[in-house]
């Protein structure tokens, strides 16, 4: 019989135990020291194009220097719950060889295109609706849920089912 620290979580793959998702404050304040020197290097440039002050931007490239580091890290780096090197190299911030950020790019292709070219067509949406987002899936965490957890508690009684 396994210890239970040594059991597997429910769902585990290949019986191993899950890792402890990182906590979110220490990501964020990681990210944050990150910015901080990634603006601190860019100082005087702040205000061009990001694709004009960094390699390789492929999206987002007209957005300031300055937004589009505060973008990746409030947008991008919160939603997911994650720190920049869970897609960049360190160092390398122009290279494409962690899988991780091809998949966040095309995941940021895909929100532009539904911004611009599927929800302007919704006529039935409000005109105050909500942008889609990283957060509006992922929600913290690296891996978006593809369920609705179940209410904590039972509804009142005599409420509507």
């Amino acid at each position: 019989m396994a210890s239970a620290a040594g059991a597997a979580a429910p769902g585990a793959p290949g019986g191993a135990p899950r890792r402890r998702p990182p906590d979110p404050r220490v990501q964020d304040s990681l990210r944050k020291a990150t910015v901080a020197t990634i603006l601190a290097s860019i100082a005087g440039h702040e205000h061009e194009s990001a694709g004009k002050v960094f390699k390789n931007v492929k999206l987002l490239g007209e957005m300031p220097a300055d937004d589009f580091v505060r973008y990746m890290d409030e947008q991008v780096g919160k939603a997911l719950g994650m720190v920049c090197v869970n897609c960049h190299v360190a160092g390398q911030w122009e290279s494409d060889s962690r899988k991780n950020k091809v998949i966040a790019r095309q995941m940021q292709q895909l929100t532009n295109d539904l911004n611009a070219k599927v929800l302007p067509t919704i006529k039935e949406l409000d005109a105050d609706y909500h942008k889609v987002g990283c957060a509006m899936c992922h929600r913290g965490t690296g891996h978006a849920e593809n369920a609705v957890p179940a209410p904590a508690t039972a509804p009142p009684a005599g409420a509507p089912r």
